[in-house]
């Protein structure tokens, strides 16, 4: 689940707004609204999106922000992506 009030503080600490991210997400302000507050569940590469502009980078912050659920999407791709390139 996401964790709606983390995800609008960093946005205001950004002094960014959901119209900006969305546009640069290339989603609907409702939309995103909508899945900010957990009424629609965000795809992984959005996830990955929004990540990178909230300036997060750590998989704690990953697991804070939007739950243990996209973490091990993001570990399950890591891996897949470490096995395509022939790595352990």
């Amino acid at each position: 689940m996401v964790n709606t009030r983390k995800i609008n503080a960093r946005i205001l600490e950004l002094g960014l707004n959901q119209e900006v991210i969305a546009n640069e997400m290339g989603i609907h302000t409702v939309t995103l609204n909508q899945k900010i507050n957990n009424n629609r569940r965000f795809y992984a590469d959005e996830v990955a999106i929004l990540f990178k502009i909230l300036k997060l980078s750590s998989r704690v912050e990953l697991k804070e922000y939007f739950g243990l659920d996209y973490l091990i999407v993001a570990e399950s791709c890591e891996n897949e992506t470490k096995e395509e390139l022939g790595g352990a």
